[in-house]
């Protein structure tokens, strides 16, 4: 069994922590920011993960950051501005560079206090997920319900279905905040009349999100029958992290070291391992002791990912199997060290990557 060898984050070797629900947030939110309705306008408040990982306060705030100062967001508000411009939409404004100014700041506000305050400061207030989260499957009534109800309905922190307090008290608190830059002759309608019209869009916005935009957008994952069998193929990157720490002794008695995945694994956008799935391997504990001046190294067999009853095995390169590769890479100098004193010991929470050793066929996530 040819040995592999897994390239270490250096700055992880002493993390005693396993793969945490921020970790797996922080991995989905990531996937969102790339999330583009025709690879231009942004989609980062979807998730396509039913069951996603909740938000942190500083990760709704990060993603609130992220969508107000998008370049499209600056362009589509100048386009806002110049059409009322043109119609003359808020004649108090005037015309001219001035107008034009007044009616971007107005525009750009009522988007960044709706943000700010609906997506961020009252999701994180109130402990509720600013998303919206992609059904897909079911009838179309369903789906139809699911998404008009978005403004009214949501999902809390604690993964539960709740009233949703954080979008129709945003949308209210963004209405009235526009009083302060709207026109003064017609202020009396505009907090009724904005913040109906807010969740009007947002229910109109829902069927979009359930129906429409994933297929215009390029990374929105495709529906796919669960029996479809999907090729994961050979050299695809797998992150892994330590489970467990592992000592000398363990070693050398055979204990296997326990990792677990720490993002999904996709093919073709569809999700065939989920994050947690849990991985193994035999350290050689015979190749480990007789590397003589190679104490920078640390060779592993039988590496494999479980994928409910499939042995994904792995390897330490991108490379084709039979072709020449590096039996050997380095480690952080910290195990290096321990390894010469012979005092092993693998921290959890090291972090380190493998890759598919093989093509294998494999069921979507349900």
């Amino acid at each position: 069994m040819p040995l592999v060898v897994l390239e270490v984050a250096s700055a992880s070797s002493s993390v005693n922590v396993s793969i945490s629900q921020h970790d797996v947030a922080e991995d989905q939110m990531k996937e969102e920011e790339r999330q583009r309705i025709a690879g231009i306008f942004p989609e980062f408040y979807v998730s396509y993960v039913w069951n996603a990982a909740p938000l942190s306060t500083k990760q709704k705030f990060e993603l609130a950051w992220k969508s107000t100062t998008d370049p499209t967001t600056f362009a589509l508000t100048g386009a806002i501005a110049g059409y009322e411009q043109a119609r003359n939409n808020l004649r108090a404004y005037g015309q001219g560079t001035q107008g034009f100014a007044k009616r971007y700041g107005a525009n750009y506000a009522d988007s960044f206090t709706g943000i700010v305050i609906g997506s961020a400061f009252l999701p994180s207030l109130l402990h509720q997920d600013p998303r919206y989260f992609v059904k897909g499957t079911e009838s179309f009534q369903s789906r139809a319900l699911h998404a008009m109800a978005f403004p009214f309905i949501t999902r809390g922190d604690n993964e539960r279905t709740q009233p949703n307090f954080s979008v129709v008290l945003g949308t209210y608190a963004s209405a009235e905040l526009s009083n302060l830059y709207y026109p003064s002759s017609s202020q009396t309608h505009v907090t009724a009349n904005n913040m109906l019209l807010g969740l009007g869009l947002d229910s109109v916005n829902g069927l979009l999100l359930e129906f429409v935009y994933p297929h215009l957008t390029p990374s929105a994952p495709r529906s796919i029958a669960a029996n479809t069998q999907l090729v994961l193929r050979e050299g695809t990157p797998v992150s892994l992290i330590v489970s467990e720490d592992l000592s000398l002794a363990d070693v050398q008695q055979g204990k296997p070291v326990a990792f677990a995945l720490l993002r999904d694994v996709k093919v073709g956008g569809v999700i065939v391992a989920r994050a947690g799935s849990s991985a193994s391997g035999e350290v050689d504990a015979i190749a480990l002791m007789n590397n003589g001046s190679k104490t920078d190294r640390l060779p592993m067999q039988f590496l494999a990912l479980q994928v409910g009853e499939v042995r994904v095995p792995l390897k330490a390169s991108k490379k084709r199997t039979g072709e020449d590769e590096a039996s050997y890479r380095p480690l952080n100098s910290a195990v290096a060290e321990a390894r010469a004193n012979k005092q092993i010991q693998i921290h959890a929470g090291i972090l380190l990557t493998a890759y598919v050793a093989s093509d294998i066929s494999l069921r979507p996530v349900s």
